[in-house]
């Protein structure tokens, strides 16, 4: 995931529309899936109220190095007909 430091960040929230799965299974279903990331910690967002159709997760870089963007393309071409990311916001620190 890594390239320059422009948009890069430690941690991220990431919402992910159009499923109907649980974040538990998204979060399998990446781990299984996308190699890309090896050793980051992925988990469902603790204060999150995901809406109908949602689920939201948090990922954070061993490094503290996430490419947002990059993160977004790996997502979605993982999710496939599973989900589709709709938003990815730097978590505060």
């Amino acid at each position: 995931m890594s390239k320059d430091k422009a948009g890069k960040t430690d941690g991220v929230r990431v919402v992910l529309g159009n499923t109907e799965r649980p974040a538990a299974e998204i979060i399998s279903h990446i781990r299984r899936n996308a190699a890309e990331f090896a050793g980051f910690s992925i988990k469902p967002a603790d204060s999150a109220e995901p809406r109908i159709g949602q689920a939201v997760i948090e990922v954070r870089s061993p490094d503290g190095d996430i490419d947002a963007e990059k993160l977004r393309q790996v997502l979605n071409e993982t999710g496939a007909c599973m989900f589709q990311v709709d938003s990815v916001t730097k978590l505060s620190q």
